[in-house]
């Protein structure tokens, strides 16, 4: 479907669960299917997932900012100020287009 309606050619690789595991680990990889399951009821449970250095950061994504503002979110009692906080963390991950980025664009530059 993706060459007939985007011209795009896909080349599939099936791959055992360690290898697969190993290769989004690593960044080694164009495409993947990924899924998570928000486990508590609260926006960090995916936010989370963007912050540089965290295990399950299977996007390659780092910025300070962003980081900065989930530390923020994390450190703040006051509800509102919270989701202030972590709405602001979403929106700067969504303008950054974490999840469509080109793998032609050098991960460093994210």
């Amino acid at each position: 479907m993706w060459k007939r309606e985007l011209g795009i050619h896909v080349e599939l690789a099936n791959q055992e669960w360690g290898s697969y595991m190993q290769a989004t680990t690593t960044l080694h990889y164009d495409i993947a299917r990924r899924s998570w399951i928000g486990d508590y009821l609260d926006p960090n449970s995916f936010l989370q997932l963007l912050v540089s250095g965290d295990g399950n950061n299977r996007a390659g994504f780092s910025d300070p900012r962003y980081d900065a503002l989930v530390r923020r979110a994390a450190g703040t009692l006051d509800p509102a100020r919270r989701f202030a906080t972590l709405a602001e963390a979403e929106s700067l991950a969504l303008d950054e287009a974490v999840y469509l980025r080109s793998t032609t664009t050098p991960r460093a530059s994210w």
